[in-house]
């Protein structure tokens, strides 16, 4: 079905005039929290990881949508979607790219600052070893910093910390 949505003419948020296109997306793609508990364990891990150019290809297409990427944040952390964390980052820095003041609504925010915490938690060795991922994944964190708070702040300075700045 996700296939089939990504070709679709009428899930496209760009024409659609589907009020609700993003709620529609966030239940396809199983971020909607009543579904969520499918990934809480690991045991999903490799049957979610296979579907990563999937996951890319609703990334490039429905993540401008903040309520889906705000879906996806909450989504990527479980340990059965561990294998969407370190392409995650990509995906989520492309998108908030785009993003203006309104967008930030709702805890986007917060969310972000919880899953960049995850990624440093259980990937810091894959973050660091590509300047690329590492580039991208101190990008968003510059990104929430500017917005200020101070959950974002206490991760930037726990990232400091960390690499011995």
């Amino acid at each position: 079905m996700i296939l089939y949505a990504l070709d679709h003419p009428r899930w496209d948020p760009d024409s659609s005039l589907e009020q609700y296109l993003d709620n529609i997306v966030i239940e396809l793609l199983g971020f909607d929290l009543r579904w969520t508990r499918l990934t809480l364990d690991g045991e999903a891990a490799e049957a979610v990881g296979t579907l990563r150019d999937v996951f890319e290809k609703a990334a490039r297409r429905w993540f401008r949508m903040p309520d889906v990427v705000r879906g996806f944040l909450a989504f990527a952390v479980k340990p059965g979607a561990s294998r969407l964390l370190l392409p995650g980052i990509c995906w989520v820095a492309t998108a908030v790219k785009s993003f203006d003041s309104y967008d930030w609504r709702n805890g986007m925010g917060d969310s972000l600052v919880d899953f960049l915490e995850v990624c440093r938690q259980r990937q810091s060795g894959a973050i660091s070893a590509t300047a690329e991922l590492r580039d991208t994944f101190l990008e968003l964190l510059s990104t929430l910093v500017s917005r200020g708070g101070h959950a974002a702040i206490a991760l930037r300075d726990r990232v400091l910390a960390s690499i011995g700045r």
